[in-house]
């Protein structure tokens, strides 16, 4: 038990004696822990830390006066979040309903189950925990991740190699070419919307929803499926001829 907690268990064990003492108004500890069950319920309420209906004393305090296990940010985990545990060999993932204590650094997690709670360890000095990452759509609604291969999307085809200032502060894609395929770097979230930023010298960025996982199509893209349609063709030829005849068209501009 923490120090922190000290001074309430000890509060509620003196108020639960002096209900029993007090002129047998109560005729058992049952009775004198319902009695200060309902009212850690108002001071809960009134102090921001409500008991839920049918919880005990010894899980309210748990849940808000035990020293809980914190995300890479420092701020702690709570009853209900989505967790990763991250070991440095595989990783679990659940919605967390409650943690078991032991005596050194080594916690388990409790994590919902189908029926039962499934348990999880989480040490501290290996691993790490973490939420889940929220969705970021691209205008296909394909959600994007560090590392994709993207395009910019069709309808900001004319967005393209403008800086900040053309934008008026939306993105900025100088040195971005449309057609062109660049890896996601990093993603980011502003005011609610998600952003990328692009692999390129530039550092380009916009948002995921100017995005694409699909190649837009060009004569480039049309002349390397000719390409790969002639390599299966019994009538290979012909359609290699198809080819370069794109590719010059191409060329002239």
């Amino acid at each position: 038990m923490t120090e922190q907690k000290k001074p309430i268990a000890d509060e509620i064990e003196s108020e639960q004696r002096a209900l029993i003492e007090a002129q047998g108004r109560y005729t058992s500890v049952f009775d004198a822990n319902r009695a200060a069950q309902d009212g850690l319920r108002v001071w809960g309420w009134m102090h921001r830390k409500p008991m839920e209906e049918d919880e005990t004393i010894t899980k309210w305090l748990a849940r808000y006066f035990d020293e809980k296990p914190c995300y890479p940010d420092g701020s702690p985990v709570a009853w209900r979040d989505e967790v990763t545990v991250e070991t440095p060999y595989d990783s679990e993932s659940g919605t967390l309903q409650g943690i078991h204590y032991n005596s050194g650094p080594v916690k388990i997690l409790s994590f919902v189950g189908v029926d039962h709670e499934r348990l999880v360890r989480y040490n501290p000095e290996t691993d790490t925990l973490k939420r889940p990452t929220p969705p970021a759509p691209d205008a296909d609604g394909v959600n994007t991740c560090e590392g994709d291969t993207v395009y910019i999307a069709p309808e900001h085809e004319h967005d393209c190699g403008k800086g900040l200032s053309q934008l008026h502060g939306e993105a900025g894609l100088a040195g971005v070419k449309y057609g062109k395929p660049y890896e996601v770097r990093s993603l980011y979230e502003h005011n609610g919307q998600k952003f990328a930023r692009l692999a390129n010298l530039e550092r380009p960025w916009c948002p995921v929803s100017w995005l694409t996982h699909c190649a837009p199509d060009s004569f480039e893209k049309l002349r390397d499926d000719i390409c790969e349609m002639a390599e299966a063709s019994a009538d290979g030829a012909s359609m290699r001829e198809w080819s370069d005849r794109l590719t010059a068209l191409i060329e002239r501009g």
